[in-house]
């Protein structure tokens, strides 16, 4: 058991360039948030100006 431990430690990047992925892995999660919340709101909006249109 804790040889395995040891060798995942041991293949473990340096805390800095695990900060970074998380932290690139974060960002990219917020970007896609904000473009498909603003993409849904595009949506709504198109439905929203049609179907006032078709009344």
């Amino acid at each position: 058991m804790w040889n395995l431990i040891h060798a995942i430690a041991i293949n473990m990047p340096d805390s800095a360039v695990r900060t970074r992925r998380y932290a690139v892995a974060v960002g990219i999660g917020i970007a896609s948030g904000l473009f498909f919340y603003a993409a849904a709101r595009f949506v709504i909006t198109s439905i929203m100006v049609l179907m006032s249109h078709v009344n």
